[in-house]
């Protein structure tokens, strides 16, 4: 396998910055390929990288390839300029580049386009001549870098630690968009309009004006350190107007740049134009909508939605040369007149588009766009979590895709008495009403979700989709029936909200309910002595017939209240004592009373009788 990557003949850079960084990383072995000159039979395992120095075209040291070279800055890989300091990303700021002073030839403005140009080519897989072109003469184009701060004194250009380059889009009459879709026609260029506009059938999105990121390269020696992000933020705010001076007398000096593509003037040029300008000494161009295109893959979406970009295109066909399928993110602006009409834009359009984009993607995912990893997919679907509004299913809907056997199914699956194969063809519906968020929030872990995703939108086997995720078969299984437990609990709420509404309402409704004054135990109290009293006076108004019962006050329980309650106290195990009241036969009415009032008082009176009766036994 071979590809050339320096010269106009070039093939491009995808070998080295996408394969063979994946074979890298296969074989363990180091980012910095090695130059050889014998290259051993290749075996499994081994990778080895062949560098051709020698010219194709020309010989050693032919000064047309050296002048050639530096004309169209063919070598500008090999210029890269280590940097020697990484200043924090809060402290740089964002220029923009007149492009009329970078081209003109000028010794100093030729080393920074070098710079420029090696950190481009560096960063993508595909370059050509034309884009040189491109940025010199297009009007349309612009180009920011991101320098270090820049402190009073110096003299020397800065370093280069990440460059922009943006296309102005769109500006197209609906009535001419139209007039083209209506015969099928595309015209070149106004890449993101037209894309929305054939995708959505919205021919009024064409007149909305766009800045494509084209470009956005990073230094190599300051990658993944913040400096990307920190120089698409600045461009957002700079196209919103944030770095707009509130002073009249400042916005009058403030440079507008006008291009007419149809007018070729020939004026000489100002000697005084600064190359780099602050974005405050510059009016933006008014822009609904910031947009980029680029291949999808997972550290590039992440990047773009932190930036809060939101997906509304994935091609169906992958490119032929990276394997990748094609994005377009958009992220809407406010008005640069100070009022924002933001909210007012996302529900014209962004929030239509979002949700139509969502349910075309989720049946996408089984066809055309299985080949995405379910992560990939997960993280394309979150994106759209702020924008696509819940609305719950109602049951009448509900069980049309879903019934109440399929309910029966899953809560077999969920308690663990049959296998995941009774369920699996109710996971494309349910991953599909999950995502579009008609089931009442439910709270899913990544790995759930991912799950969710390649079993349910993609139909890949177990196998296939726990294989990028590096998880035992015997976790996935029991973290699969956890969702489908939380999935079923939502969807049994459902049908068992609307089978409540048809049941028949009681006549003492919640409403009425007042909670009483007293507790519970004088209640009770209350309760009982309400319940004596209507006793007693039944038994006074209702006769006994002593006839037909009979003597039953010999059956009644003898003891009062206080005899009870000593007795409760004070009775040894499970027996207790209390007093009879009954008289015996040969008991006087005083011996009964003393018998009642205790052993005390009965003692003291037998000691008060004795001498009584010694003292009559004496008289006789």
């Amino acid at each position: 396998m071979a590809s050339t990557i320096n010269g106009y003949e070039g093939t491009g850079r995808s070998l080295s910055l996408k394969l063979l960084q994946q074979l890298r990383e296969q074989t363990g072995m180091s980012g910095a390929p090695s130059t050889i000159t014998e290259v051993s039979p290749f075996s499994s395992g081994n990778l080895q990288e062949v560098t051709l120095e020698e010219s194709i075209r020309y010989s050693d040291g032919d000064p047309v390839e050296a002048w050639l070279h530096q004309l169209l800055c063919l070598n500008a890989t090999c210029s890269v300029a280590h940097t020697m300091m990484c200043p924090p990303p809060h402290n740089c700021q964002l220029y923009h580049v007149n492009r009329n002073v970078l081209f003109s030839s000028h010794r100093e403005s030729e080393e920074f386009l070098n710079q420029v140009m090696s950190l481009l080519v560096a960063s993508h897989y595909r370059n050509s001549p034309d884009d040189l072109q491109v940025l010199s003469d297009a009007p349309a184009h612009h180009l920011f870098v991101l320098l270090p701060p820049i402190f009073a004194g110096m003299t020397a250009l800065p370093t280069v630690l990440a460059v922009i380059q943006v296309c102005l889009e769109g500006g197209i009459p609906a009535s001419v968009a139209e007039s083209c879709m209506s015969r099928g026609e595309r015209p070149s260029g106004d890449l993101v309009p037209w894309s929305l506009a054939s995708q959505f059938l919205d021919s009024t999105l064409t007149s909305l004006v766009g800045a494509r990121i084209v470009r956005v390269a990073t230094h190599p020696d300051c990658q993944s350190m913040g400096y990307g992000s920190r120089a698409v933020n600045l461009l957002s705010d700079y196209y919103k107007g944030k770095h707009l001076p509130l002073d009249d007398e400042q916005n009058s000096s403030l440079t507008v740049e006008k291009a007419d593509s149809t007018e070729n003037v020939i004026v000489p040029r100002k000697r005084d134009e600064p190359l780099l300008s602050k974005l405050d000494e510059r009016v933006p161009e008014h822009v609904d909508y910031l947009s980029v295109s680029y291949g999808v893959t997972r550290p590039l979406l992440k990047f773009w939605c932190r930036a809060g970009y939101l997906p509304l295109y994935v091609s169906q066909v992958v490119n032929k040369i990276t394997g990748e399928h094609n994005c377009v993110m958009v992220h809407p602006l406010e008005d640069n007149e100070g009022v924002s009409d933001y909210s007012a834009k996302r529900s014209s359009w962004v929030d239509k588009s979002s949700q139509e984009f969502l349910r075309r993607f989720l049946s996408l995912l089984g066809g055309p766009l299985s080949d995405l990893s379910p992560i990939l997919a997960l993280e394309v679907i979150q994106a759209h979590s702020n924008t696509v509004t819940a609305k719950e299913i109602e049951w009448r809907e509900l069980k049309t895709i879903i019934s109440g056997h399929d309910l029966q199914r899953l809560e077999t699956y969920s308690k663990n008495l049959a296998d995941r194969h009774l369920i699996m063809d109710l996971l494309p519906s349910i991953a599909s009403l999950y995502f579009m968020k008609k089931i009442s929030p439910v709270h899913l872990s990544p790995l759930q979700s991912s799950l969710l995703v390649g079993l349910g939108l993609q139909l890949k086997s177990f196998d296939e989709v726990i294989k990028p995720l590096d998880l035992p078969i015997e976790s996935a299984l029991g973290v699969f029936n956890r969702a489908i437990r939380r999935l079923l609990k939502a969807l049994s709420t459902i049908q068992e909200t609307a089978l409540a509404r048809h049941l028949p309402k009681s006549m003492a409704t919640l409403a009425e309910f007042t909670p009483v004054s007293v507790s519970l135990q004088q209640d009770l109290e209350d309760a009982a002595k309400d319940y004596d009293e209507m006793a007693e006076e039944q038994r006074k108004h209702v006769p006994v017939n002593s006839n037909l019962l009979g003597n039953i006050q010999k059956f009644a329980i003898q003891g009062n209240e206080t005899a009870w309650k000593t007795a409760l106290q004070e009775g040894p195990g499970n027996i207790i004592s209390v007093k009879s009241t009954k008289r015996q036969a040969m008991m006087t009415e005083q011996e009964l009373q003393l018998e009642l009032e205790g052993p005390t008082k009965k003692k003291k009176a037998a000691k008060e009788r004795r001498p009584m009766k010694k003292y009559a036994k004496k008289r006789k």
